[in-house]
């Protein structure tokens, strides 16, 4: 039996290097198994790129107020319309009214008052007032402040002193007590505002300095005056008989 021809067809070396080129790009390589664990389709959390830090905030500098003169009442909380006009001379007088009128009342009291507690505060009122008068002579006379040159208020203070005195001479014995603490707690109310005032509306920052020592020794005498008048009610509720 005769053996078959093989025919074999030689290609040059350019077309046998492209044919090989070819078959390599046609031919991918099967992919690679995943790991165990690992979860198929879903790509790596890229990278976190680095945020610039922010700019520093500019400091600034603060706003500074100027600052009043000593002895200036411009811009003082509560500077009174009335008083502000007036001078330390006059704004003097009106103090000292304050305290005469309290003094003459107090030594009245004392006199004419018939329980001992309010013979007892009007004795402390008197000493108290005193006291602040003296402190007032002395700041005025070191500060050279002379008091005069009245001004309305000061005459006013001086009038209210006076009807107060009136009110009290003509007051019964039995309801005297009652009357003059009664009036105490009144008329000192007024007078701490006055003093009040009077401190905001003062021009030599020493005299201001005394006056408010006097205008917080009134405001402890008043509310001595307001314990002794809820006493002095409450005693009055135990005299009076209980109604049929």
């Amino acid at each position: 039996m005769p053996r078959p021809f093989v025919t074999v067809t030689l290609l040059p070396h350019a077309t046998l290097a492209a044919v090989l080129v070819l078959t390599a790009c046609g031919s991918e390589p099967p992919p690679r198994a995943a790991p165990p664990g690992a979860i198929i389709g879903v790509s790596p959390p890229a990278r976190a790129e680095s945020v610039p830090a922010a700019p520093p905030i500019p400091s600034i500098a603060p706003v500074e107020r100027p600052r009043l003169a000593m002895g200036s009442t411009e811009g003082q909380a509560g500077a009174d319309p009335e008083l502000s006009t007036l001078d330390d001379a006059q704004l003097a007088a009106i103090v000292q009214a304050v305290l005469d009128g309290e003094i003459r009342t107090a030594q009245l009291a004392e006199s004419q008052a018939a329980t001992p507690e309010v013979k007892g505060f009007a004795h402390d009122t008197t000493t108290a007032y005193l006291d602040m008068q003296i402190r007032q002579n002395a700041i005025m006379q070191r500060l050279q402040v002379a008091s005069s040159g009245e001004s309305a208020p000061g005459a006013r203070q001086k009038d209210a002193a006076q009807t107060k005195m009136t009110v009290l001479l003509r007051a019964p014995r039995s309801e005297f007590d009652h009357d003059y603490v009664d009036a105490e707690v009144r008329d000192q109310t007024a007078d701490v505002d006055l003093l009040k005032r009077v401190v905001s509306s003062v021009h030599d920052p020493d005299f201001r300095t005394q006056l408010q020592a006097i205008e917080n020794a009134v405001e402890g005498r008043l509310r001595m005056a307001q314990i002794l008048q809820q006493r002095l009610a409450r005693e009055a509720t135990r005299r009076t008989p209980p109604r049929p």
